[in-house]
């Protein structure tokens, strides 16, 4: 038995290929926002690291690169749910707030949390990404 396959291409006028859906995780992972988020991450893991590593082992290095890693997406998790609970201007605040207000926002609420932010914006854009699906299947 032999398998049919799948017609593709065709007439590009007529059939126009479909531009990817432009998720959150896209839309994030393409922005200057992920790449600055990405940096302070590495900044603030880096010096955690340093700090702490003369006192443990270097097995302790590889949970540290997973948190460097997931700290631009848990970033963002807690800048949008700052926004969604209160306001940008109070995320403004706290992103750049020139008396070092960011230093503790970040050391004392997105480090700790970091893992299950991650986790909760990688569950968010999933599920909107299958939302998004839908409504294109729909149409």
């Amino acid at each position: 038995m032999s398998r049919k396959r799948k017609k593709t291409g065709g007439n590009p006028a007529i059939h126009p290929p479909k531009a990817p859906l432009a998720t959150p995780m896209r839309r994030y992972l393409r922005s200057g926002e992920f790449g600055w988020n990405f940096l302070s991450g590495l900044l603030v893991y880096g010096i955690a690291m340093f700090t702490v590593i003369k006192h443990f082992s270097l097995w302790f290095l590889l949970p540290a690169l997973l948190l460097i890693a997931l700290y631009p997406f848990a970033k963002k998790a807690m800048d949008s749910l700052v926004i969604h609970l209160f306001s940008v201007r109070v995320c403004n605040f706290l992103n750049g707030s020139p008396r070092g207000l960011d230093a503790i926002y970040n050391i004392l609420v997105i480090m700790p949390l970091t893992l299950p932010l991650a986790l909760g914006w990688f569950i968010y854009c999933h599920r909107a990404a299958r939302k998004m699906r839908q409504q294109e299947s729909m149409q």
